[in-house]
């Protein structure tokens, strides 16, 4: 079917393994996407603040199955009504990594049938942040992804959730390889966290801009007396070589496909140009006070 096929948003692609589609998008070019998508070689589709409406963004998921994209970008679209869709054909696509951050997101909206399905789909990286979830959804979403492939997760932001509910969490975080972030924990939190979660090692976030260390750079700074200056440190754990997209103006709605050049590390995380993830050291969670 592919080889026969010859629109204008398939030859715009190409052979681009990042899209990214931005400012808004009209019903036909979500349909032809939705259509010709599993012609293309995308890998990474992002939709970031594209002003998705739900029905658009239920159209996208029906192109996913077949396709080749894995890492799926929605963020700052009021999507959260959509997800049960998603949830239905997740088992039938490649995706493992999914951006949910400030999509008007519910504790209704995280079913079971969802979450089960980002556990046997085997997601890596889910981004819940900046969203309306509380204490006792997260409680479920520790139940349901309790020992799943997620390698990190994302939480900040989410007002509602306290220093009781980061407690409840713990269990996803169990391997010392993943990461963790939470907005504005307590000591007292902390201090319980430490004291049932021994393997705890991951850093919380209280910030939009916070960096991690590991364990090991911990030490180092310990034995060189640098932790008062811990806060203004620059630590990036991953990094991916900058790379353009070029894409063509045809006027028919694939000139929402964005001509973009990847800027640097730290921006990248904040605009979700890149799937990077830059972390923060917790206070007192080796004894040292440093805020």
């Amino acid at each position: 079917m592919c080889n026969s096929i010859e629109t204008k948003l398939v030859r715009n692609i190409g052979s681009k393994s990042r899209l990214y589609i931005t400012s808004n998008v009209n019903d036909k070019f979500i349909h032809e996407l939705s259509r010709f998508l599993k012609c293309t070689e995308v890998r990474d589709l992002h939709f970031h603040n594209a002003k998705l409406t739900n029905q658009q963004a239920e159209e996208v998921y029906s192109g996913l199955p077949g396709s080749q994209v894995q890492l799926l970008d929605l963020s700052y679209n009021d999507i959260g009504l959509s997800l049960g869709k998603l949830a239905s054909i997740l088992s039938d696509t490649q995706i493992n990594s999914i951006n949910l951050a400030s999509t008007n997101m519910v504790d209704q909206d995280l079913t079971e049938e969802f979450l089960l399905s980002i556990k046997e789909q085997k997601i890596k990286f889910l981004d819940l942040s900046y969203n309306h979830i509380g204490n006792e959804k997260l409680k479920k979403i520790a139940q349901i992804l309790a020992n799943s492939s997620i390698s990190s997760l994302d939480f900040k932001g989410n007002d509602a959730i306290t220093s009781d509910g980061a407690i409840h969490a713990m269990d996803i975080v169990e391997n010392l390889q993943k990461k963790f972030f939470m907005s504005e924990v307590s000591e007292e939190a902390l201090e319980n966290i430490r004291s049932t979660k021994s393997a705890f090692q991951e850093a919380l976030l209280d910030n939009y801009y916070s960096h991690y260390l590991n364990s090991t750079d911990i030490s180092e700074f310990v034995e060189n007396k640098e932790l008062e200056n811990i806060r203004d440190k620059n630590i990036y754990l991953e990094s991916s070589e900058d790379e353009d997209l070029y894409s063509e103006s045809s006027g028919d709605g694939t000139d929402y496909l964005e001509n973009t050049q990847y800027e640097n590390s730290s921006s990248s995380y904040i605009e979700y140009k890149l799937p990077i993830m830059v972390l923060s050291v917790v206070t007192a969670m080796w004894g040292v006070d440093i805020l």
